[in-house]
């Protein structure tokens, strides 16, 4: 027999925490006072929302808790263009605390706009910072309006965030644009092509301050001594385990999708077992809980109106039978599943007209959602003609008759 308890069990402590709230799950946290607390942006740092989202609390508590100063432990290739926006002119134009950027290694794209939105700069002998140059989610060209509407935008970040940290504008719009033409004494950046400075080039003098950064160091220890805080306490600013939770349930949602789309089928095809809609509700709460501490729309109303469309279907399937009702719920599942992974930028990007940006950000969760339903498709087929062939399966989840 099937031993239903610990996923009950499992499942209900999900939904407990996914009722009361991030907030049930948070550990007590280090505090900052006083220290010098180090952000590390990695290769995949600035790719999900909920990274961003990390980063935004963690400048929060900076200032709150009145942390000494914060650095940026900077190595990634880039990531979301309107979410480092949103970084830069919300929390780090504003930031009370003393920012460091250390290039260690590379600063590229979103990267190198975070560098350039903090007060001071130092690289590592060996290393770049620049191309900054926003690209759609899918990597599609853009039209020419809406590439125009992103450089207009950009560059009154760059005007208002980067001129305010000190930092030369005209460097900043040459790693953005490629369509004009800039010169820096013997540096020069020809029409087409984007800025991308080694160290070397960063700290060389031009009308009579570096280019860009303020220092080379080798070492965060060695920053940290040129900038007099040699002494002061570091610590490594972490996510906690359910903001992991949160990363990891956005990169395997196709999987959740499909385990929880295969586990209601099963269900309406073995009404009376349970165990169809346990791995059904169970995949989706993850699913939905996940969505909702990472910062997306997965909120109680989505959650409870994706189990009305659930319910939906089954009340048309065991009792009606007339299949409309149906079809309506499986068009508000799809819904409500895709909106579950959008967030509020998503939304405001649509309400304002900018359509473009919108039909970028659908473009991970239709995926995820389209890849969800293959494979639910792929499961059902290989439950149904190939696993209920096994004798011990068949005594289980199906009635003998139909076998």
């Amino acid at each position: 027999m099937w031993k239903i308890s610990p996923c009950v069990s499992i499942i209900f402590f999900l939904f407990q925490g996914f009722l009361f709230g991030s907030e049930f799950w948070e550990k007590k946290e280090e505090s900052f006072t006083d220290k010098v607390v180090i952000l590390q942006v990695g290769e995949k740092s600035l790719l999900t929302k909920q990274n961003f989202l990390f980063l935004e609390k963690t400048l929060r508590r900076c200032e709150e808790e009145k942390a000494k100063a914060v650095l940026f432990d900077i190595h990634t290739p880039g990531g979301l263009a309107w979410e480092t926006s949103d970084l830069m002119m919300e929390v780090l134009a504003e930031l009370k605390v003393s920012s460091l950027a250390f290039v260690n290694s590379k600063a590229l794209s979103a990267g190198a706009l975070i560098a350039m939105s903090t007060d001071d700069i130092y690289m590592r002998p060996v290393s770049t910072i620049g191309a900054a140059g926003v690209v759609s989610a899918g990597g599609k060209e853009m039209d020419e309006v809406m590439r125009a509407k992103l450089d207009s935008s950009f560059d009154a970040f760059a005007r208002s965030v980067i001129a305010k940290k000190g930092h030369r504008v005209d460097i900043a719009r040459a790693m953005m644009f490629k369509d004009e033409q800039f010169s820096f004494g013997d540096l020069s950046i020809r029409k087409g092509s984007l800025l991308t400075l080694t160290a070397d080039e960063a700290i060389q003098k031009f009308e009579g301050k570096n280019l860009l950064a303020k220092g080379l160091a080798n070492s965060i220890d060695e920053v940290l001594s040129q900038e007099g805080l040699g002494g002061i306490e570091k610590i490594k600013a972490r996510p906690t385990p359910f903001g992991l939770l949160a990363q990891w349930v956005q990169y395997i949602s196709p999987f959740l999708i499909m385990l929880g789309l295969a586990g209601i089928y099963f269900e309406i095809k073995t009404p009376g077992i349970g165990i169809g809609a346990l791995i059904g509700l169970g995949a989706f709460l993850l699913f939905f809980f996940g969505n909702h501490i990472a910062g997306n729309l997965a909120g109680y109303e989505l959650f409870f109106g994706f189990l009305l469309a659930v319910l939906l279907i089954f009340i048309d399937i065991f009792l009606l039978g007339i299949g409309f009702l149906s079809l309506i719920g499986g068009v508000l599942v799809f819904l409500f599943l895709l909106s579950s992974m959008l967030d509020s930028l998503s939304i405001r990007s649509l309400f304002s007209g900018d359509f473009s940006a919108f039909l970028d950000s659908l473009f991970f969760p239709l995926l995820s959602l389209l890849l969800g339903i293959l494979g639910a498709l792929l499961l059902v087929w290989l439950f149904f003609k190939k696993l209920r062939k096994l004798h011990w399966l068949r005594e289980i989840a199906f009635d003998e008759k139909e076998v």
